[in-house]
C-alpha cells in the first residue's frame, strides 16, 4: 500500500481522523504564521521584481488580483495577513505559460507547481530564493466570458491521489483595461475597473476592512470535474 493509501485508511477511522485533522490544522497554522512573517520581510521587493521581469521580457497582459489587489487599491499597501502574491494573466494571443516561465526565471523565480484542468494549465505558482510564492491565475475564456478557477481539498472527501483537487469556477467582470497604481515606488498593474473586480470578489463592503471576514466561496460555483496539482520537476 502506498503512503497516500495508508493516510486515506487512517482517515477512515473516526478516532484517528479527529487527531489527524487536528494535527494538520495546527501544522497549517504554524506554517501560515511563518509565511506571513517571511512575506512582511521580503514580499514588497519580490512584487516589484515580478512586475519588472514580466514587463521587460513579455507582452503578457497581467495585473494584481484577489488579496494583493485589495491591499494595493484599498490600503495602498499589502495587508498584514498577506502571505503570498496574486496576479492574473489574460489568455490572449500574447500569452503562453512558456513565456511566463522564461520571464520569471530571469527574475529569480522558479515554478513550484501548476494546476491542470479541462485540458490546460489554469494556475501556476512560482517561488524565489526567499521562499516568496507568486500565484498566477489564468483569466481564460469559456462560453464567451472570462473565468478563473480555484482548487482545494475538502475535509472528509476521498481523492484517488494526492494530486487530485476539487475545483470551483468564478465568472469574472468584464476587464475594460489596465491602469497603474503607484505604491512602494512601483507602478503596479491593476484593472481599470478594479472596483468592479473587488466587489465581485469580496462583496459591496470591500472598502471597509473586516477583521472577521472569511473566504466562503463567494461567487464561485463548484465544478463536477477535478483538477490536478502538478509539482514541477
Amino acid at each position: 500500500m502506498s503512503m497516500y493509501g495508508l493516510r486515506q485508511k487512517l482517515k477512515d477511522n473516526k478516532l484517528v481522523s479527529v487527531v489527524y485533522y487536528r494535527m494538520d490544522e495546527l501544522f497549517s497554522k504554524c506554517m501560515l504564521k511563518r509565511k506571513k512573517a517571511n512575506f512582511r520581510k521580503y514580499g514588497i521587493e519580490a512584487s516589484k521584481q515580478v512586475v519588472h521581469c514580466i514587463r521587460e521580457s513579455t507582452n503578457i497582459t497581467f495585473f494584481l488580483t484577489f488579496g494583493s489587489l485589495l491591499g494595493i487599491v484599498r490600503d495602498r499597501c499589502f495587508m498584514p495577513h498577506d502571505d503570498d502574491l496574486d496576479f492574473a494573466v489574460v489568455e490572449d494571443e500574447n500569452f503562453s505559460w512558456e513565456s511566463l516561465d522564461v520571464a520569471m526565471e530571469k527574475g529569480g523565480f522558479h515554478k513550484k507547481h501548476d494546476f491542470f484542468f479541462r485540458g490546460k494549465v489554469v494556475e501556476a505558482t512560482y517561488v524565489d530564493a526567499n521562499d516568496i510564492c507568486v500565484d498566477f491565475f489564468l483569466h481564460g475564456v469559456e462560453n464567451g466570458r472570462y473565468c478563473v478557477y480555484e482548487f482545494h481539498r475538502n475535509m472528509g472527501q476521498k481523492y484517488t491521489s494526492p494530486e487530485e483537487h476539487s475545483a470551483r469556477q468564478m465568472i469574472l467582470p468584464e476587464l475594460i483595461g489596465i491602469r497603474s497604481q503607484n505604491v512602494y515606488g512601483c507602478d503596479y498593474p491593476i484593472p481599470a475597473n478594479s472596483e468592479d473586480f473587488l466587489a465581485h470578489f469580496y462583496g459591496s463592503g470591500w472598502r471597509t476592512p473586516d477583521p472577521d471576514w472569511k473566504e466562503n466561496g463567494y461567487n464561485y460555483a463548484d465544478c463536477k470535474e477535478v483538477g490536478y496539482l502538478r509539482p514541477s520537476k
